[in-house]
């Protein structure tokens, strides 16, 4: 039996940020609802490889790396 890790996440973007949300972000959380964890951090890599500084990214892939294993 496993137990998936969920979170209620808020947090702010500014406007390059926010596209990357779109592009990345979206498409990660989606995978990520499909139980996709190591695909939808792929996508948040990506993120990171533009900005390492990325707030949202940051949540996401720890969130996702945490489901994983």
């Amino acid at each position: 039996m496993t137990n998936n890790f969920q979170a209620d996440m808020r947090f702010s973007l500014n406007d390059k940020d926010s596209k990357l949300y779109h592009k990345y972000g979206v498409p990660a959380i989606e995978l990520a609802n499909d139980g996709e964890y190591l695909a939808a951090v792929k996508l948040v890599d990506k993120i990171l490889k533009d900005n390492p500084k990325v707030e949202f990214a940051l949540l996401l892939k720890a969130n996702y790396l945490l489901n994983h294993v």
